[in-house]
């Protein structure tokens, strides 16, 4: 719905009605039919309800200010949203937002002047979603993955299990490749020795990539260890090994057919979005189009879970390699309910930021 049934109503012809509707980009106008169905989903779970076929500015005050403290959003997006609500309010109401309105100029203002703080970035994607994903369906045993699903998998799962940054997965490389057994089962995982990590400069070393050990899962609920990165790490390379080029060096390679070179850090970050939108197969456009899919937020929750069982300050520091506890602080903590939690535990395990969770 863009307004075509009222335009129609006022007498309008069908084919005025078509080059109104050409007025807009195709793009445009699915942004704006998308942020006007949020708005009347958002309308609806009010209490008392507010009904969005009555123009209101203070509904719309209040909508707009939902948005930037629970979505999360930045005073430009905010904007689009009210110019799409204002389109609809036009188009089918006759009703005009009036561009000068003090209110919603001084609103405005307040969320540029507030963004100005730093902010941690917003979590859309649903962690028990995705790794309830990727034990079900065609992930329920290791047998007949393509060579894609299994490399998405396979970077999610180890960038969930050691945090790391894109370029500091992107270093770690096939030779470096350990098995450790004995009390602590698991990989350790070494970066190439050119390798010069973002922190490494400015602390003088001390931020460093060290190799990184993951943790071998073990879970009476999971006996394949369908969630265990390091048993998936195992069937990639296994997988991997056939078509694998002579000069690959790098832990994850392409799946692609005929690529001989090493992937590049945003290859990295690639994958780890894909894996995670690959959850969200067959989701609802209203769900899709909120979900804004960030891979670096994989180190915030991995981080953050680490917190949450109780590491030490210093311990997180080592793993995520920060330098001081206020990065990690202002922009990577997140607080996990205790709903959240029990969710996760129904899963019977997982590792995260170099813990079992």
């Amino acid at each position: 719905m863009f307004g075509e049934e009222r335009l129609k109503r006022l007498g309008f012809s069908e084919q005025v009605v078509k080059r109104l509707l050409l007025s807009h980009a195709a793009s445009t106008t699915k942004q704006y039919k998308s942020k006007w169905s949020l708005f009347l989903g958002w309308s609806a779970e009010q209490s008392p309800s507010i009904d969005p076929t009555s123009p209101s500015l203070t509904a719309l005050a209040d909508f707009m200010t939902w948005l930037f403290q629970s979505r999360g959003l930045v005073a430009g997006s905010i904007n689009n949203y009210r110019s799409a609500i204002a389109f609809y309010w036009k188009r089918l109401y006759d009703f005009d937002v009036p561009s000068d309105d003090q209110v919603l100029r001084d609103l405005m203002k307040s969320f540029v002047r507030d963004s100005t703080r730093p902010k941690k970035r917003v979590i859309s994607w649903d962690l028990k979603l995705v790794l309830e994903f990727f034990r079900s369906g065609r992930f329920s045993s290791w047998e007949g993955l393509s060579a894609k699903d299994l490399t998405l998998k396979s970077v999610f799962l180890i960038a969930l299990a050691s945090g790391k940054r894109r370029g500091e997965l992107h270093a770690l490389t096939r030779e470096g490749v350990k098995v450790c057994h004995g009390e602590n089962e698991g990989m350790l995982l070494h970066p190439s020795s050119s390798f010069i990590s973002k922190t490494q400069m400015r602390t003088r070393g001390l931020g460093a990539l060290k190799p990184v050990f993951i943790k071998k899962l073990f879970s009476d609920s999971d006996p394949l260890g369908l969630l265990c990165p390091v048993t998936c790490l195992q069937h990639y390379l296994d997988a991997s090994a056939a078509y694998r080029a002579a000069g690959q060096k790098q832990l994850f390679v392409s799946w692609q057919e005929n690529a001989s070179r090493d992937i590049k850090p945003v290859t990295v970050s690639g994958y780890i979005k894909k894996a995670i939108l690959l959850a969200y197969e067959g989701a609802s456009n209203e769900i899709l189009t909120d979900l804004q899919v960030v891979p670096h937020t994989v180190r915030h929750v991995a981080s953050s879970l680490s917190a949450v069982k109780h590491f030490s300050m210093e311990e997180i520091l080592r793993s995520g390699s920060w330098s001081t506890p206020n990065t990690f602080i202002s922009h990577y903590l997140h607080d996990y309910s205790t709903d959240t939690l029990t969710g996760l535990s129904s899963l019977g395990g997982f590792v995260a930021g170099g813990t079992t969770v």
